[in-house]
């Protein structure tokens, strides 16, 4: 895929994921292990999402891991085949966007516009 497709790809999953986002920025990244920092931290939070790039599932993680003061919440963990994490950056108070992680690229490449179309569907119903 070329970039173009990737952001475009990586807008869509972010339209499921996070349908209030307005913002332009989108990206993508190859990365084995993922650290969330799901929790204000000096003006600064990760939001994040898993999401089964196949079914188009959502899950959002735990009230633990998003509470500093748990252990839970600094640890890394690796990023399954299949699944993408979405990830809505707040760096010292400004949107600096949505970036999914996955650890192949073929994972995006498994990516069919027929399940991105069915999970708009899907969220629309809602």
């Amino acid at each position: 895929m070329e970039n173009k497709q990737i952001r475009d790809l990586v807008k869509k999953l972010a339209k499921v994921a996070y349908p209030d986002y307005n913002g332009r920025k989108f990206s993508a990244e190859i990365k084995a292990h993922y650290f969330p920092s799901d929790y204000w931290d000096g003006g600064s939070r990760d939001y994040m999402v898993a999401i089964d790039l196949k079914t188009g599932r959502i899950v959002e993680p735990s009230n633990d891991a998003k509470n500093p003061y748990n252990a839970l919440a600094h640890k890394d963990f690796d990023i399954p085949a299949g699944i993408g994490i979405l990830e809505h950056s707040i760096f010292c108070g400004k949107d600096i966007g949505i970036r999914l992680y996955v650890s192949s690229p073929l994972a995006i490449e498994a990516v069919k516009q027929s399940a991105l179309e069915g999970w708009q569907k899907a969220i629309e119903a809602l």
